[in-house]
């Protein structure tokens, strides 16, 4: 529904679950960031249900220069349906700045962010602020707009939306949060922008904006990448890797045998 799938688990056991966000959207002669891929195992009940959302990566962008940077890209989400427990999310990368790669969905919690007039990166399942300045989401706050048309939205995390550019007067460009669909942001065609990747990925205008993921990134500010939506995993043996996964996400579920 709405682009998340639900899977009954048939059998009583222990699953391997595998996570991978997407990479980042291409722009400015630049790549995108490598999306996050976390493993970890599971004991699970037969009839459970998870709803899977696959993180997508956003389309490539060409020309050069700053004002022809990438979109954020998806973050992959495995959920248990009754009362929308997270299990594990894997962080999208952010989309290709005019000077640097669009970084890379981070293993650790919180989104990232390139620094300086950038938006911060989510917290707490929050998502990311938007260029220039946009503060750092978190459980029960979206992340912060940001003043300047020009500059890159926020990622969607799992809880709370990204930051919107234009002090919000322009909505919808930010990543939206899991809990609320995790649609990726709309292009901003005035800008003659790209649109964000589902799970959470921010479009763009100009400058480069943030992957989504379970804190989402924060958008660019200048001319760097846009930042890498965080990750989550409460499996046991965890694997968990950051920028490790190009091309479009994925969700892996194999039962462990006894």
């Amino acid at each position: 529904s709405g682009g998340i799938q639900e899977w009954t688990v048939p059998a009583s056991g222990t699953y391997q679950i595998t996570a991978a966000g997407a990479q980042g959207g291409q722009g400015a002669g630049r790549t995108g960031g490598l999306g996050a891929i976390m493993q970890g195992d599971f004991i699970l009940s037969a009839g459970d249900v998870l709803r899977i959302l696959v993180g997508q990566q956003a389309p490539n962008r060409g020309g050069g220069g700053s004002n022809s940077s990438g979109a954020g890209s998806g973050g992959s989400f495995v959920v248990l349906q009754s009362g929308n427990v997270p299990l594990i999310v894997a962080g999208g990368g952010g989309g290709a700045g005019g000077s640097q790669d669009g970084l890379p969905g981070s293993s650790g919690l919180n989104g990232t962010s390139s620094g300086g007039s950038s938006g911060q990166g989510g917290v707490n399942g929050g998502g990311g602020g938007a260029g220039t300045g946009g503060s750092a989401g978190t459980q029960s706050q979206p992340g912060g707009n940001g003043s300047s048309c020009s500059y890159g939205a926020g990622g969607g995390g799992f809880y709370t939306k990204g930051g919107e550019n234009c002090s919000g007067s322009a909505p919808n460009i930010a990543g939206q949060s899991f809990l609320s669909g995790g649609l990726g942001g709309v292009a901003d065609a005035g800008r003659g922008g790209v649109e964000g990747g589902f799970g959470g990925g921010a479009g763009v205008g100009h400058r480069a904006s943030a992957g989504g993921g379970w804190s989402g990134g924060g958008g660019d500010g200048q001319s760097s990448g846009g930042g890498g939506g965080g990750s989550f995993n409460s499996g046991t043996n965890p694997s968990n890797s950051s920028g490790a996964n190009s091309g479009q996400g994925y969700v892996t579920i194999a039962r462990i045998c006894p």
